[in-house]
């Protein structure tokens, strides 16, 4: 700048606020990926919810990370929640919260039992989720749950079968919920099934949150082949899981009621 009359120029120096927004902060991210799994109709089974990667997270002062978990209906049930199970076609989920651990990989570990199910290989998941106390920008990654063929020889460990606790002649296959018909079902349906070991056996209607709704079979059943008629006339339409429970296994099939 050129002062009026001549003369040598001088310096000027603006002021201001400069770029409003601007920032020297770094942004926290992170990436949340459910673990995959296998396993067999009738079994257990965990997933983790894993954080794979992480930038400033600790600084960030998030403290909780929330969303929803999303799985295949007819292949896995959660135990061991309460919160509602909301179903859509053959795809349900529900919400989940959980701390953030910064010391570990795991931040929470999801509990199912695994259904007979034509869908062999599906796939489990996160979605919606958001971090609490903090701003985190976080991306999620699906894991995939794989259903093993059924058990066809009874593992064995000096002649004694380990996959019921040691009981021989006590096999995987030999426990059955055989045909149910119909299926839908309206007000009753007719199911077979197949029983090898004398003891305390329960036949029960489950919700797809895992309460039970009925009770049909609380009582030794006879060895071998039963046809058993099922009363569901009092229970209201939507889809449930028939659990067949003895001594030494656990059995469970889907049935639906329509009117």
């Amino acid at each position: 700048m050129t002062p009026q009359g001549g003369g040598s120029p001088i310096a000027v120096t603006v002021m201001g606020k400069g770029v409003e927004g601007a920032s020297n902060s770094v942004p926290a991210t992170a990436t949340l990926r459910v673990g995959d799994g296998a396993a067999h109709a009738g079994d257990t089974i965990s997933l983790p919810l894993l954080r794979t990667a992480s930038k400033n997270l600790l600084s960030s002062k998030a403290v909780e990370f929330r969303g929803s978990f999303h799985f295949t209906t007819s292949s896995l049930m959660p135990i061991g929640t309460s919160a509602a199970v909301v179903t859509q076609n053959n795809k349900s989920s529900f919400a989940f919260s959980c701390p953030i651990n910064h010391s570990k990989d795991t931040q929470i570990t999801f509990s199912f039992r695994v259904l007979p199910s034509i869908d062999t290989v599906t796939e489990v998941g996160v979605e919606g989720l958001l971090s609490v106390g903090g701003k985190v920008a976080i991306t999620s990654e699906n894991g995939t749950f794989r259903l093993l063929p059924a058990r066809k020889d009874t593992a064995t460990t000096g002649g004694k079968d380990t996959t019921s606790g040691g009981k021989p002649g006590i096999t995987f296959e030999q426990i059955q919920l055989g045909r149910l018909a119909p299926n839908p079902a309206g007000n009753t349906a007719n199911l077979t099934v197949r029983i090898i070991e004398k003891g305390a056996t329960t036949l029960q209607l489950v919700d797809i949150n895992g309460s039970v709704v009925k009770t049909f079979i609380t009582k030794d059943l006879p060895v071998g082949l039963s046809m058993l008629r099922l009363d569901v006339q009092d229970v209201a339409i939507g889809k449930y899981f028939i659990v067949l429970q003895t001594p030494t296994q656990r059995r469970t099939l889907q049935m639906e009621i329509q009117r």
